[in-house]
């Protein structure tokens, strides 16, 4: 993995403020801000457990929880969108969190959503919340795939593992990292390589992150979101 290794093709959308760009298996990958990653040899765009509906699953259970966060993940789905340019987006798995959340407002949010964007091409992985909450309706046009997509140098899935055929786009842990910030612990939801597999942020608004990387091993990299910035934070884990 070789940060800014490739010089910028004037064809291509600008490199969106805060984002960084690495060379990967010899492709450009673009890390966003708003948590997704961009293959812009493919004009791909992948986010991982999106968990539409969570909030309205934890009212039906009973749990008061405010309302709005899957237009906040729409709205900034929206905005990776149009700062990529990306004709196809691939979500990593757990598309929706629960069956008790199709609720209407849900459906109809993502509807809404899905007719302003109806020439892109949609393809989801299938992870374990898609296993119970079951496929997308027809109406939102997302084609659904069980098991693994290899389109090489990549192989994209749920789970995170190291394959040995490729390098693995993967999801699944919502993984994030733990920082002092102005004397105040904070974690931050980070993208995770570790050799030949990153692991994507969850990009749900109501999902949070896990710290996974404490210290990191030899070979792994941490690049965590700060509100619009992505930052290469593998060095200062290393030496504190």
């Amino acid at each position: 993995m070789d940060p800014d290794a490739t010089p910028y093709n004037e064809k291509r959308p600008a490199l969106p403020a805060g984002a960084r760009r690495l060379v990967c298996c010899g492709e450009e990958l673009w890390l966003l801000a708003e948590r997704a990653l961009y293959r812009t040899g493919v004009s791909t765009l992948f986010v991982a457990d999106t968990h539409f509906g969570k909030d309205a699953t934890f009212r039906a259970l009973g749990i008061p929880v405010p309302r709005g966060s899957d237009e906040e993940t729409l709205g900034r789905l929206t905005r990776a969108l149009l700062a990529t340019q990306a004709t196809r987006l691939v979500v990593l798995g757990d598309f929706f969190h629960a069956r008790q959340g199709w609720t209407e407002s849900t459906l109809a949010s993502l509807s809404a959503w899905r007719e302003r964007h109806a020439e892109l091409e949609v393809l989801l992985v299938k992870g374990n919340h898609d296993a119970h909450a079951g496929d997308p309706p027809f109406f939102l046009r997302i084609d659904v795939v069980e098991g693994d997509v290899l389109e090489m140098p990549f192989l994209y899935t749920h789970e995170p593992r190291s394959d040995g055929r490729s390098f693995v786009f993967g999801g699944h842990i919502h993984p994030g990292v733990s920082l002092s910030l102005g004397g105040a612990t904070v974690t931050l939801p980070c993208f995770f390589f570790t050799g030949d597999c990153v692991t994507l942020p969850s990009f749900g608004q109501f999902t949070g992150a896990v710290a996974v990387a404490a210290k990191p091993r030899a070979g792994h990299t941490v690049f965590a979101i700060a509100g619009e910035r992505v930052m290469d934070v593998t060095l200062l884990l290393s030496n504190r």
